[in-house]
């Protein structure tokens, strides 16, 4: 039999867990009976679209390009190295619209060869931070002989107050799990948003300037 000391060790260390974890379980009821929510990604993005709600059920957290749509890892993997005609970088313009059909439509028309082929890799909300990111790390590796670069909309869009550098630099930092975790959990969102209070004053954040991407790095 352990000892009463340890018994009594044991014992309180078991009530201090199951403490924390019901201090948890009410802090998380409130804050979502309070409506409180925070994200280290855009949740409204031109015109007020896409929600939240489309944001996690469309897209996933990724630490390099911050996110990335359903199913974009193995989109990407399958074009490794097989050096497709053309690829398609940009953001909801290039996703959601008909252009790279278009062009491939006219591009198939007039060509002889059967080797022509495409793969579009835009993403909802993304900004030239994102694009040459994904450039580096996933469009090079394919081998392409053409790509198209469609930015800029998003690039100048009015944040608060943290470019889209700056929210890379905290999925770096930070552990996966807690971004997966942020995303779904009211309690790891204000964990998130302390952090960044912590690590960023107001005026350092501010003085970044208000668009998500700044003239300069835009320039460069």
């Amino acid at each position: 039999m352990k000892p009463p000391r340890i018994r009594c060790a044991l014992r309180l260390v078991s009530w201090n867990i199951i403490g924390i974890v019901f201090v948890l379980i009410l802090g998380e009821i409130a804050l979502r009976l309070a409506g409180t929510e925070y994200a280290l990604y855009p949740t409204k993005i031109q015109f007020g679209w896409p929600t939240p709600i489309v944001l996690r059920s469309r897209y996933t957290v990724d630490r390099h390009l911050l996110w990335v749509p359903n199913g974009y890892s193995a989109k990407v993997a399958a074009w490794k190295g097989r050096q497709p005609t053309i690829v398609f970088l940009g953001d909801s313009c290039t996703q959601n619209g008909e252009y790279p059909e278009f062009l491939a439509s006219i591009m198939r028309g007039r060509s002889t060869k059967r080797d022509f082929n495409y793969v579009e890799v835009g993403a909802m909300g993304w900004s030239f931070y994102q694009g040459l990111r994904q450039l580096e790390r996933d469009v090079v590796l394919m081998r392409p002989r053409i790509v198209t670069i469609s930015y800029g909309w998003n690039d100048h869009w009015m944040n608060q107050g943290l470019e889209d550098k700056v929210v890379g630099e905290m999925y770096r930092k930070h552990p996966p799990l807690l971004l997966e975790l942020s995303s779904d959990m009211r309690t790891a969102a204000l964990f998130s948003q302390l952090i960044l209070a912590f690590e960023f004053s107001i005026t350092e954040r501010h003085s970044r300037g208000p668009e998500r991407v700044s003239l300069s790095d835009f320039s460069a």
